[in-house]
């Protein structure tokens, strides 16, 4: 009698069981040698990100190299054991293109990534395949992306973008994140300085300084500091620089006009409830004809001076203490009477004002 199979396995194979586990360890394997997937694709499918990988905003003059600061950020309860990301500078408005490549930093906390590849003078890979032990939380610094300017056409700018991203939580699992890009604005002027309180000289933190319009701003450090606000547009006419903080009144210099320079400019704000101190004028110093240096007596030098003076040997800024009044000025007659009124301060003291009447001297000359 003939037979027929009717069972669902072939001899000699192993159970499908058996089968399922294979398969999947073999994928695994494969993921763990496969490039981390692009954020781009993960997207598209609707994946949720959670973290992102930043290009800070920067500034520099032409012809300088600028350093971009490269964060990651995770969510709360996220972590990070694998990434890799490529950075492209683009060129925006005409900007000319880099002449040299870019570099890229690593931070110090974290070990030299598997794969440093500068792929062009604008673009370099960086991978860190090797999980990282513990895994990254929070907010990390990756790094510093190394930007060399051109040395023309302030004004224009640059973009850094954060493309072809993929990380892991444990070097298989994917871990979804966002690029965001970066702006290098180019500048033709960058001002820093600092901002402190006009009563107490104390630093003030948080402070905006702004050029004028308040389109550009940067805020103060913990002592009062501000760096790198950048004037990418600098007029003719100059720029103004302003600062304010919540508490005390906007205080503006300028305008400046320096191109391709680092200008400091400090200000000293008064509190908003503070009068505005007037300063108390100084008391009349009564002038002393002859007293060159100011010490309150004429001696011989002093007179011999004003005697030069009086020839045309020196001129009338060697000593402005012989031009004090309508009647003593350093040329003739005025001269001869500065001279009098010098000998007679010599011989006696000098008067407390210059309207004195006449002296011994002066008496005896008439």
């Amino acid at each position: 009698m003939s037979s027929r199979y009717t069972g669902t396995r072939t001899l000699g194979n192993p159970p499908i069981a058996a089968w399922h586990r294979a398969a999947v360890f073999l994928v695994a394997a494969c993921i763990q040698h496969l490039p981390l997937a692009p954020i781009a694709a993960l997207s598209s499918a609707g994946v949720a990100v959670q973290g992102a990988v930043t290009a800070a905003p920067t500034a520099g003059l032409p012809a300088e190299t600028v350093s971009v600061p490269i964060t990651l950020t995770l969510d709360p309860g996220v972590h990070a054991s694998t990434l890799g990301m490529t950075l492209s500078v683009d060129a925006l408005n005409g900007a000319p293109t880099l002449r040299r490549p870019v570099s890229f930093l690593p931070g110090a906390a974290l070990p030299a990534p598997d794969v440093l590849k500068v792929q062009s003078n604008d673009t370099v890979r960086i991978e860190w395949n090797t999980p990282w032990n513990p895994p990254l939380t929070g907010t990390v610094l990756l790094g510093l992306l190394e930007v060399r300017l051109a040395a023309t056409a302030p004004g224009q700018a640059y973009d850094v973008e954060v493309g072809n991203l993929g990380a892991t939580t444990d070097g298989v699992i994917v871990l979804p994140l966002a690029g965001v890009t970066g702006r290098i604005a180019r500048c033709s002027v960058r001002f820093s300085g600092h901002v402190t309180d006009a009563l107490t000289s104390g630093a003030i933190a948080d402070a905006v300084a702004c050029l004028q319009g308040g389109s550009t701003c940067v805020h103060t450090d913990g002592s009062g500091f501000y760096s790198g606000l950048c004037d990418s547009g600098q007029s003719s006419a100059g720029t103004t620089v302003c600062a304010n903080a919540l508490g005390y009144r906007q205080s503006c210099q300028g305008p400046w006009t320096a191109s391709g320079s680092n200008i400091t400019v400090d200000f000293q704000l008064l509190p908003a409830g503070a009068a505005t101190p007037t300063p108390t004028p100084s008391p009349p110093i009564a002038a002393c004809v002859g007293d060159c240096d100011g010490d309150g007596r004429v001696d011989i030098t002093e007179l011999l001076r004003g005697v030069n003076i009086g020839l045309g040997v020196l001129p009338p800024a060697a000593c402005p203490a012989f031009d004090y009044s309508a009647d003593c000025g350093p040329s003739p007659p005025e001269s001869v009477a500065c001279l009098i009124r010098a000998v007679n301060n010599a011989l006696t003291a000098c008067p407390p004002t210059t309207d004195a009447g006449d002296t011994l001297v002066q008496r005896l000359s008439k």
